[in-house]
């Protein structure tokens, strides 16, 4: 009882107990490493490298995560796997819904309908931490109406954003 009480008063309280074993416990290798009897590949040869899958591609749909437009759909436009010499680490450009289209009925008239059906667009670079993939892909092809240089500045966006607009309206 003494033992435990000294182990978690004051300073050592946010240490849990076996911290102190911590020496004598076997080391286990975590997701990012590999064991030494793990190095061989699938058919055994030595120092054989596994690839990594790319399946963030252009025209995969996506769930923004942080920021200001959290939870919004996107599609990926370009991805830059290794980064840029601006942003080093892995990103894309994604177009997303800023305003989704509202539900509209049959009863509604046809000004409102396409008032209802509208939506607002997005341009953003987005770190592939903040994304989560769907299994989706969009047919809408954005490549040539979103660029890197159309987020340069404000007149470019605009524009880049009404082409997107006006191409998922079309779609929707």
């Amino acid at each position: 009882m003494r033992v435990e009480r000294r182990l978690f008063s004051g300073a050592n309280r946010s240490r849990a107990p076996y911290k102190s074993l911590s020496p004598c416990l076997p080391r286990v290798p975590s997701g990012g490493e590999r064991a030494a009897s793990d190095r061989s590949g699938p058919s055994g040869e030595e120092g054989e490298t596994r690839t990594v899958v790319k399946f963030l591609k252009p025209n995969k749909a996506v769930v923004v995560l942080q920021g200001r437009f959290a939870g919004r759909k996107a599609v990926i436009v370009r991805a830059f796997d290794e980064g840029t010499r601006d942003l080093a680490y892995g990103h894309c450009l994604v177009a997303g819904i800023a305003k989704y289209p509202k539900k509209v009925i049959r009863k509604h008239s046809a000004k409102k309908t396409a008032n209802k059906s509208r939506v607002k667009a997005f341009l953003k670079l987005v770190e592939f931490s903040h994304i989560m993939p769907t299994r989706y892909t969009l047919d809408v092809d954005l490549k040539d109406a979103v660029t890197l240089d159309s987020l340069q500045s404000r007149d470019k966006n605009v524009a880049a954003c009404k082409e997107t607009k006006a191409r998922l309206e079309e779609r929707f």
